[in-house]
């Protein structure tokens, strides 16, 4: 546990330290306002619940961004092997840097925490559905953020882990659109794969353990994959 805290310690000191992740904290920032300014005060919606539906496309080309350099850009340096060769096992470096740039995602997140406080002085919001939304967007930005570490895993070329990031969001939010041209079971199935859709619950309120799970799953699945990996490859070196 002391050597993940560590490593979590040196991946969050890198982050900010590094300019790219106070443009994207920017960028998200921004365009969140946007959604919030748009939805919820010009068309006087007192409610999170739209903002984050739109914020969720955003954070498919934001999280990529985040991740991309995780472990792609330590093997280019050859600082991975340094890494692995301390008393730190594959387990200590993934979820150090798991936990680290979880940190940084609920930061920016807990920026926008700020337009809940304009709703309050505005109106008289529900607050449950705005705390449900956030618990949604937090567990989605996790699983993505464990996927994109695992592809980050896969090669020497942040450009490459990034892109393939994107497309692999791209496809687990727009999944459901695959579901209409499908039929019977198959629909149901290519339908529960949709990031989207188990996020929607949490937007109007919902707490139910199957959507919960759903992103526990894909969280767990890309740091099992990530350790297996970096393991793997340890002992082919």
């Amino acid at each position: 546990m002391k050597t993940t805290l560590i490593i979590m310690k040196k991946e969050l000191k890198s982050f900010l330290l590094s300019p790219l992740a106070y443009v994207i904290g920017v960028v998200i920032l921004v365009f969140f306002g946007i959604f919030f300014t748009g939805i919820s005060i010009e068309s006087g919606y007192p409610e999170l619940g739209p903002t984050f539906q739109n914020f969720t496309f955003i954070l498919i080309f934001a999280i990529p961004l985040i991740t991309m350099r995780l472990v792609a850009e330590e093997k280019k340096r050859g600082t991975i092997e340094l890494l692995m060769t301390l008393p730190a096992r594959a387990q200590n470096v993934i979820m150090g840097k798991f936990l680290a740039v979880t940190i940084v995602y609920v930061m920016i997140l807990g920026v926008t925490l700020i337009h809940t406080l304009v709703l309050a002085l505005l109106g008289s919001p529900a607050f449950w559905p705005i705390f449900t939304g956030y618990l949604g967007v937090i567990l989605m930005g996790m699983a993505l953020l464990s996927l994109g570490l695992f592809i980050s895993t896969l090669t020497e070329s942040q450009v490459v882990a990034g892109l393939s990031s994107l497309g692999l969001g791209l496809f687990l939010l727009l999944i459901r659109i695959l579901s209409r041209s499908a039929s019977g079971k198959a629909a149901d199935v290519i339908k529960e794969l949709s990031f989207f859709d188990h996020l929607n619950p949490f937007l109007t309120g919902l707490i139910d353990l199957k959507h919960v799970a759903f992103f526990a799953i894909f969280i767990a699945l890309g740091l099992v994959l990530s350790i297996n990996y970096m393991e793997n490859e340890k002992w082919r070196k």
